[in-house]
């Protein structure tokens, strides 16, 4: 069906994000949902890049994802897509005084997203896209994500 994007964007994403909190809290707030939107975007990017490593394959199988029904170069623009918005989330939420000033530090990941997209763009290779692809992704998902809890533990520590 190609819903796994959507499905893993808003589960894994969203409510895993609000849920966690709302577990440690018992309250969910505007900050923390905005929050939860760029960490869902990269966990995302993440699933996308391994659609991305397996679309040959998956349409060989007659699988159907995302990737398979929009293809090689329209995935790899879903990734940036999904990239730019975690970033531009964090930045819009800075400047609205919606979430901490210092979850403004997680522009220090951006050179990593930048490489990460350089492999996405240029390759092709299973193992490459493997390994700085989805592994890539996932070490930038889970930088952004600490420094999100950490920017919110700090206004609670002032």
């Amino acid at each position: 069906m190609g819903l796994g994007d959507a499905v893993v964007f808003f589960f894994m994403g969203m409510v895993t994000t609000a849920g966690a909190y709302y577990v440690q809290t018992a309250t969910i707030s505007r900050a923390v949902l905005w929050a939860a939107v760029p960490v869902a975007a990269l966990v995302d990017a993440i699933l996308v890049v391994n659609n991305l490593r397996d679309l040959d394959g998956d349409r060989a199988r007659g699988k159907r994802t995302f990737a398979t029904f929009i293809g090689r170069a329209a995935t790899q623009a879903h990734f940036l897509i999904l990239v730019v918005t975690a970033y531009a989330s964090i930045a819009l939420g800075v400047w609205l005084r919606i979430v901490p000033p210092l979850a403004g530090l997680a522009v220090v990941t951006i050179p990593d997203a930048v490489r990460i997209w350089k492999v996405i763009r240029a390759e092709t290779d299973p193992q490459i896209l493997t390994v700085n692809g989805i592994r890539a992704t996932a070490q930038l998902h889970q930088r952004i994500g600490l420094l999100l809890a950490l920017a919110f533990v700090a206004v609670r520590l002032k």
